[in-house]
């Protein structure tokens, strides 16, 4: 049973699914041969909203069937451990603070692949009702939580090191549609600003991903858009974001995880304390 934040990487979960190692997997894959195990009812395959996962799995919906209604073994990748054991997640949170605070025996995976990005991240652990708390959040700059995910030491079972970067694969060239879908969306922007319906910084964007976004968000990085001091809440950031920055026109962005190309996550790393700032 493998219950992952999104997805954990075609090249694993197409491995995984050729040697029929999978039985169930919730909320969402990607893979030629895990969509064909699913397609064909070997593997059990339950689709959610990435968003409504992490507390449906907190609520015991996806282990119903354990006496514990606990997960068995939790796997987290860390950039670093804090003197204390909180965890800094690398390039994603997702839903690894829920996995955590669901799972008996946890496994730390300390990626050196990346640097540190202790002080990235905002986390916070899921109460339940009738304990939980609202978000004061007004803003995508803010606060709320640690930048670390606390651990429980005594379900750490094993700590591995890996020097392993992230196989993404570089994004899709934009095409006239794209382009043109972009042009209309910041035309359409404009024309509200004008009639005073939004502000000149617009209000906080969310973007999705592949070629259209991504034509989105190099169109504000643009010349011909003219919008400034803008802000982002999201739930990937990619490629484009990276001209947006070097645009000037970005002031914050603040998002689940960034998923670069290969070229992308070099620029990243190569300028991060210019990113670093801002995110």
């Amino acid at each position: 049973n493998l219950f992952v934040g999104a997805s954990s990487g075609a090249e694993t979960e197409n491995r995984w699914a050729k040697l029929n190692m999978i039985e169930r997997r919730a909320p969402h894959q990607v893979g030629k041969e895990i969509a064909k195990g699913i397609n064909n009812g070997n593997i059990k395959f339950f689709d959610k909203h990435l968003s409504m996962f992490p507390v449906d799995l907190m609520y015991g919906f996806y282990t119903r069937e354990k006496a514990n209604n606990r997960l068995d073994v939790a796997i987290v990748e860390a950039s670093a451990i804090t003197e204390d054991g909180g965890v800094i997640p690398g390039a994603s949170v997702g839903a690894s603070p829920e996995i955590v605070q669901m799972a008996d025996k946890i496994i730390i995976e300390v990626n050196t692949a990346a640097p540190s990005f202790e002080g990235l991240h905002d986390i916070t652990m899921t109460d339940l009702p009738p304990r939980r708390k609202p978000y004061l959040i007004m803003a995508p700059e803010d606060r709320v939580g640690t930048p670390h995910i606390p651990i429980d030491p005594e379900r750490v079972v094993a700590i591995v090191e890996s020097d392993y970067p992230d196989q993404t694969q570089p994004n899709a060239p934009e095409d006239e549609t794209s382009r043109a879908i972009a042009r209309n969306l910041i035309e359409f922007l404009k024309y509200e600003v004008s009639k005073g319906r939004l502000p000149e910084n617009l209000l906080p964007l969310q973007s999705g991903i592949g070629n259209i976004a991504n034509a989105v968000i190099g169109g504000l990085a643009g010349g011909g858009a003219d919008f400034k001091n803008l802000k982002v809440w999201t739930e990937v950031l990619q490629d484009s974001f990276l001209d947006l920055f070097d645009s000037g026109n970005l002031d914050f962005a603040t998002a689940t995880s960034i998923r670069f190309s290969p070229d992308g996550f070099k620029r990243f790393y190569d300028n991060w304390e210019r990113y670093y700032p801002k995110l």
